[in-house]
C-alpha cells in the first residue's frame, strides 16, 4: 500500500511527465485525461512493486 507521501510523489511525477510529453507532442484535448490516467497507473504500479528501501 502506498503512503500519502508516495501518492504525492506519484502525482508530482505524473504531472511532470504529462507536461513534458504534451509540450513536445501533438495531443488532442480529449486524449489528455487518458494519458494522465495511464501514466499515473503505471507509476503507481511500479511504486508498489518496489517499496522504498529495496534495491
Amino acid at each position: 500500500m502506498l503512503s500519502a507521501v508516495d501518492r504525492a510523489d506519484i502525482l508530482e511525477m505524473t504531472t511532470e511527465i504529462v507536461t513534458a510529453y504534451v509540450a513536445g507532442n501533438t495531443v488532442a484535448p480529449d486524449d489528455v485525461p487518458e494519458l494522465i490516467e495511464r501514466i499515473h497507473a503505471t507509476l503507481a504500479s511500479l511504486a508498489s512493486e518496489h517499496p522504498q528501501g529495496s534495491a
